[in-house]
C-alpha cells in the first residue's frame, strides 16, 4: 500500500511504505523414485520427467541415498562367472601338471610337482625368455607349485575376485588378472635378475591375485566420495590390513618369493588408476564384451601351444648350444 501526499499529517510525500523482499524458493533436494523407470524425479512433479508416468504415493528419497542404492544394486546384482572360470582353469591345469610329472599324481597333487614340469608347462625363467621363449611370461601366470599353493591363491581368489569382477564387468576383470599376474611374474624375474639367479623359474598366480587386493584398495580411494560408507570401509580397512599381513609373511618366511606380490600389487593399482570404473548395465556392448574375452582365450591357447610346440620338438644345434652355454654361466 502507498500512501498519498500528507499535508496535514506532517507525512513527507516521498515517504513509502517498503513491501519486505519475497524470500527466493529454493528447490527441494528430494526426490521421488518413480515407479515406472526406477529414476528419481523431482518431488513437486505429478509426472516423471524421465518416462512420464504419473505417480501418486512414491516414496521421497534423497539423491545420495538414491545414487548409494543404485550402486548397491548394481553390485550384488552383476554376474561374475570369470572368476570361477579361472579358478576351474587353474584346477585343470593344475591336473594335468600332477598327471604329467614322476611319480604317484596324488603325491604330486598333494606335494607339488618338479621344476621339470613347471617349464614345461610354461614356467618363465631368465634363460628360457633370452632365448625368446616371451609366451612364459603369460603362461606363467596360471601355474601352481603345489596343492597347498593352488589352495591359498584359489581361497584368495574366490574372496576378491568376484568383487573385482562386480565392479569392472568380466571382461576387464580377465585383463585385470592377467596383466596383474604378468606383472608378478616380471616382478620375480627382476628379483633373480638382480641376485643374479638367471635359472629360476617365475610364476605369477599370486601376484595376480595380489594384484586383485590391490584394485579394491586403490578402488577404496578413487572413488571414496561416490562409494556407500559401509563400502569405502571395507575397501579400505579390510583390505589393507590383508596386503600388510602378507608382504610380512613374505619378507619373513624362506622360500616365499615377495617380488611376484609386490609385482603383482603394483600392476593392480596402476591398473585401477588407468581402468574407469564400469556400472552394471552400461558395458558398450555383448559383441565387445565377447570379442574381448574371446581375444583372451586365443592369446592363452596361443601361448600354452606355443609351449607344447617348444617342449615336444628338439631344439636347433644353435639354440641347443647357446642354452647350454648359458646354463654353464650360472
Amino acid at each position: 500500500m502507498v500512501y498519498g501526499k500528507a499535508t496535514t499529517a506532517g507525512i513527507s510525500p516521498a515517504t513509502k511504505t517498503k513491501k519486505a523482499p519475497t524470500p527466493v524458493r529454493r528447490a527441494s533436494a528430494a526426490f521421488r523414485m518413480c515407479q515406472g523407470c526406477g529414476r528419481p524425479t523431482p518431488q513437486q512433479e505429478a509426472s516423471c520427467t524421465h518416462c512420464g508416468k504419473r505417480h501418486f504415493h512414491a516414496p521421497v528419497i534423497d539423491t545420495t541415498e538414491h545414487n548409494e542404492r543404485r550402486f548397491v544394486m548394481d553390485f550384488f546384482e552383476r554376474a561374475t562367472p570369470a572368476a570361477y572360470t579361472l579358478f576351474a582353469i587353474n584346477l585343470l591345469i593344475y591336473v594335468a601338471m600332477a598327471a604329467h610329472s614322476p611319480g604317484s599324481f596324488v603325491h604330486n597333487f598333494l606335494h607339488g610337482v618338479n621344476e621339470p614340469t613347471l617349464a614345461e608347462f610354461g614356467a618363465a625363467s631368465r634363460i628360457a625368455l633370452s632365448l625368446g621363449e616371451w609366451f612364459r611370461l603369460f603362461t606363467s601366470v596360471f601355474l601352481h607349485l603345489s596343492g597347498l599353493h593352488l589352495l591359498s591363491s584359489s581361497f584368495a581368489l574366490a574372496i576378491v575376485g568376484p568383487q573385482v569382477e562386480r565392479l569392472y564387468g568380466s571382461a576387464r576383470f580377465v585383463v585385470i588378472y592377467v596383466l596383474a599376474g604378468l606383472g608378478g611374474t616380471v616382478g620375480s624375474l627382476v628379483s633373480h635378475q638382480l641376485r643374479g639367479q638367471m635359472d629360476e623359474l617365475a610364476i605369477g598366480p599370486s601376484g595376480a591375485t595380489f594384484g586383485l587386493f590391490g584394485v579394491l584398495a586403490v578402488f577404496g580411494l578413487k572413488y571414496r566420495k561416490e562409494l556407500p560408507e559401509s563400502f569405502r570401509q571395507s575397501f579400505l580397512f579390510a583390505v589393507l590390513p590383508a596386503i600388510l599381513v602378507n608382504l610380512f609373511i613374505g619378507f619373513t618366511v624362506p622360500y616365499v618369493d615377495n617380488a611376484v606380490t609386490i609385482g603383482g600389487l603394483i600392476a593392480g593399482t596402476a591398473l585401477t588408476l588407468l581402468i574407469p570404473y564400469l556400472p552394471n548395465g552400461r558395458e558398450h556392448s555383448a559383441r565387445v564384451n565377447l570379442g574381448l574375452l574371446t581375444a583372451c582365450v586365443l592369446v592363452m591357447c596361443y601361448c600354452f601351444g606355443q609351449a607344447y610346440v617348444v617342449n615336444t620338438r628338439p631344439k636347433p644345434p644353435i639354440q641347443q648350444a647357446q642354452f647350454n652355454e648359458t646354463a654353464a654361466s650360472h
